[in-house]
């Protein structure tokens, strides 16, 4: 499993951009809550529902998925590129490559935001805050990485594949085309208290934040959510959607033709 000199760059850049967004953010907190696991829930699933929508929200809501899709956007292009056409003229195997690529991008992703989710819990220690509860942090958590990584993954999942069908380029505007329309209806849907917004695609990581008894509602970020929505059921939504996109990617795959 190679990774590009590329994507330690991206890498730096996601750090930093981790560094600089949880520090704005982290103000509103002040005086609020010192508890590290609000801190966590409101960096990784940041919504602005409750807010008015500005354009600093928006951006701070989409860099630090803009540049995940960007570290991994043409993992599958860059080696069709390469050596497509020896490859498949060889062996019969292209489903088999598929999804053996697409296990490797997930492990590199998963990877790359455990290492993040270490990183800032480090840099919010520092900006004063601590862990009140053990079992509440550690629920927290895990179901706010779970649901980081598979929306980021679905995001580049789309990218790779509309890479392949047109070019690099086109497949991250338009991944990230629809993540930012994503975001706007959620956000609007979601003053409209209609439970329509948690169907909207890609929006399962801001889903951490509603039925669960471990969220402190007294805060305001927090305080709008959906009674009843579990995490179980966000889960199943991604894989809905994952499943789907990989579906089409196996028979786009099929049916290409490599020179």
């Amino acid at each position: 499993m190679v990774i590009k000199r590329k994507s330690f760059k991206y890498l730096f850049l996601q750090l930093c951009v981790t560094f600089c967004i949880s520090y704005i953010l982290s103000s509103d907190l002040v005086g609020i809550s010192n508890d590290i696991k609000d801190m966590y829930l409101y960096y990784f699933s940041y919504q602005f529902l409750g807010q008015d929508i500005s354009i600093i929200h928006i951006i701070i809501s989409i860099i630090p998925m803009s540049v995940m899709i960007s570290m991994f956007a043409d993992s599958l292009s860059y080696e069709l590129d390469k050596n497509a056409a020896y490859f498949f003229t060889r062996t019969n195997k292209r489903i088999k490559w598929l999804l053996n690529k697409l296990v490797e991008i997930l492990i590199k992703i998963t990877l790359v935001d455990i290492l993040l989710f270490i990183v800032a819990f480090i840099f919010f220690y520092f900006l004063g805050y601590k862990i009140i509860d053990f079992k509440e942090f550690i629920c927290i958590a895990w179901k706010v990485l779970i649901l980081t990584i598979l929306t980021q993954y679905i995001l580049v999942i789309l990218s790779n594949l509309i890479s392949i069908k047109i070019n690099s380029s086109y497949g991250y505007i338009i991944s990230n085309l629809a993540y930012i329309i994503s975001v706007l209806n959620f956000y609007y849907l979601s003053s409209k208290n209609t439970v329509l917004f948690k169907y909207i695609p890609f929006t399962q990581q801001f889903i951490t934040v509603q039925d669960n008894e471990y969220i402190d509602r007294s805060i305001k970020y927090f305080s709008k959510y959906i009674v009843g929505y579990s995490f179980s059921e966000a889960i199943l939504y991604d894989f809905i959607i994952l499943i789907i996109i990989i579906l089409i990617g196996i028979k786009q795959i099929r049916k290409t033709e490599f020179y």
